[in-house]
């Protein structure tokens, strides 16, 4: 939250919230639920937005998450009134929970928003980084296993209904883990609580993605009542087994041992809550864990779930209270006040709390009415009002950036050390090409980077060494290295990397300068910052959200089929290696 640096101004949105806890924060993004819709509000730069429309502090976007196409969610036939369903057939489909999903799981890294609607259908939405770009790409409802119920009741319908859900940290074996595994508890409405883990098959781009079932518990002494049993029983007893599963809680793992590279055991607690009748259930998640024989990027993970009689390492999570905002809600009191003639008989609903991933802002989402008097207007007059308070200043951050050439050593050392079976497609040969290149005129002092592009270059030789005298390119490779020095109009020494300019075929020699490009005739592009290749084409590149610099897209990339070079570069280097920001398409 660098940009937030000024006074915080509370932000006016349309429209009531509908749920208890109408706000969720996440590194980059604050969303506030609103009936209907979530505004997902991202901070920026005060002193770059003052001619921008809209808050000076927040850049707002809407979403509108209870519109649902056939293909997403087929439409539902009416439930029997044995039911008393208000289910996905009846509903208006308001926002009844939402949450961030931890960093990592989304495209570019970024986190996925996770959106309960009324309806009990449970969505994933997903954005490239670029404001105001946003796509619901999964329904979580249709990935939840139908189990058979033994008897002749159908509950199939009941276990497709999501009633609420949770993310549970990420779990990482040890240091090397990067992002962590990441894990879904859902509960639907058959009383069963299941751990679905979650990745993308391709983490630049929208959807693409893999469930798998970790594992289920089925609350035991709980079910629904049909018609005929409702007369037996009181109105105490029906609530006490019938009520549906309200909200999940987790506490954070824990490791047997400590974290293991290779193998160990980890646990996490679940608190599933339910109506006021009820009281709380505890679950204990185990999971045990093996580096694979075949794949070591994926884990082998065992399973299983047991009951816990109390919650004696359960730790909820600490959230901001409301008299804490005391002092920061009395300008929207008065102004609210003011414009309607209350003479302070005013009442202040608050609809959640929430802190900065920093914990140096707290922020809380009210909503203002009148005290004493029917309160009546067109929902158009609805108002929420998300205010903030400074808990601390920021702390001064740690992190240097590295100078530009140890990044790029970095990385050419990546390329130095991949196999040499993963170089498969063109894009693979001139990454090699052009890192060979960026040795010989850069790092020309590190020898075992200098003999790998000597080795290299004499296994994957350039068009102009392979080219006789008779051949266009006159030139001839010197001291067999394949790479042949010239000498550009501004003095600036290049080389040779191979590379063709679509729009005239001419070559591209590689200059001293790894962000540009330009060919023998003047044509001129910008350079991937991670592999180094001219960008020729429009469309294909994305950008670091912080330091701006562009690189090569590989979801727009046509991918060869297994582990290639480029692959194994663009999944090593997930974040801008530059300044670790978060890439944007």
């Amino acid at each position: 939250m660098e940009t937030l640096k000024d006074s915080l101004e509370p932000v006016a949105l349309p429209y009531w919230p509908t749920c208890k806890n109408a706000l969720t924060w996440s590194p980059e993004d604050l969303a506030v639920a609103a009936g209907e819709l979530v505004h997902i509000l991202t901070p920026r730069d005060a002193s770059r937005s003052l001619g921008d429309p809209g808050h000076r502090l927040w850049h707002t976007f809407t979403l509108r998450v209870n519109q649902f196409d056939p293909s997403e969610w087929p439409y539902q036939d009416l439930a029997t009134i044995t039911h008393f369903s208000v289910g996905e057939e009846l509903s208006e489909s308001t926002v009844v929970s939402l949450s961030w999903s931890p960093p990592g799981l989304g495209i570019y890294r970024r986190s996925v928003l996770a959106i309960l609607t009324s309806n009990l259908i449970l969505s994933l939405w997903e954005s490239s980084g670029r404001l105001g770009v946003w796509q619901r790409t999964a329904i979580v409802n249709q990935y939840l296993p139908i189990q058979p119920s033994g008897d002749e009741t159908d509950n199939s319908r009941l276990q497709r209904r999501v009633r609420a859900f949770r993310w549970l940290p990420p779990l990482l074996p040890s240091e090397e883990s990067g992002w962590g595994c990441q894990f879904l508890a859902v509960a639907d409405d058959d009383f069963t609580v299941s751990f679905f883990q979650l990745w993308k098959a391709n983490g630049a781009v929208y959807g693409r993605w893999s469930y798998k079932l970790c594992a289920q518990y089925k609350i035991p002494g709980l079910r629904q009542f049909d018609a005929s049993a409702m007369k037996k029983f009181g109105l105490q007893t029906i609530l006490a087994q019938s009520s549906p599963i309200s909200s999940l809680e987790t506490s954070k793992w824990r490791f047997e041992d400590g974290p293991s590279r290779h193998s160990g055991t980890a646990a996490v607690d679940v608190k599933v809550s339910f109506g006021q009748c009820s009281e709380a259930k505890y679950l204990s998640l185990h999971v045990k864990w093996m580096d694979g024989s075949n794949d070591k990027t994926r884990r082998e993970m065992a399973f299983s779930v047991t009951p816990l009689k109390s919650a004696s390492s359960f730790l909820s999570l600490e959230m901001p209270t409301q008299s804490q905002f005391d002092s920061v809600i009395q300008k929207p009191r008065s102004d609210f006040d003011r414009n309607f003639g209350l003479g302070g008989r005013l009442r202040v609903n608050y609809w959640g709390t929430a802190f900065s991933p920093d914990h140096t802002i707290a922020a809380a989402c009210i909503t203002l009415h009148p005290s004493d008097m029917i309160e009546y207007g067109a929902p158009s007059s609805q108002r929420t009002t998300v205010v903030f308070m400074r808990i601390r200043e920021p702390p001064m951050s740690d992190y240097i950036p590295d100078h530009p050439s140890e990044v790029q050593k970095r990385i050419l050392e990546f390329v130095r050390d991949s196999p040499l079976g993963l170089v498969k497609t063109d894009l693979d040969k001139h990454i090699v090409r052009t890192a060979a290149a960026l040795i010989k005129l850069d790092f020309k002092t590190s020898s075992s980077l200098t003999r790998w592009a000597d080795d290299m270059l004499d296994l994957l030789p350039t068009s102009a060494s392979r080219q006789d005298s008779s051949g266009t390119d006159q030139r001839q490779a010197s001291n067999n290295t394949n790479l042949i020095a010239t000498a550009e109009p501004g003095g600036e020494t290049s080389v040779l990397a191979d590379e063709v300019c679509d729009l005239c075929g001419d070559t591209i020699p590689f200059s001293a300068d790894p962000g540009r490009a330009r060919c023998n005739r003047g044509h001129q592009f910008s350079r991937c910052s991670l592999s180094f290749v001219a960008i020729q084409e429009p469309g294909i590149s994305m950008y670091c959200s912080k330091c701006g610099r562009q690189f090569l897209d590989p979801g727009k990339l046509e991918c060869a089929d297994g582990p290639s070079l480029s692959q194994a570069l663009f999944d090593n280097f997930d974040v801008c290696p530059y300044c670790q920001g978060k890439f944007r398409g």
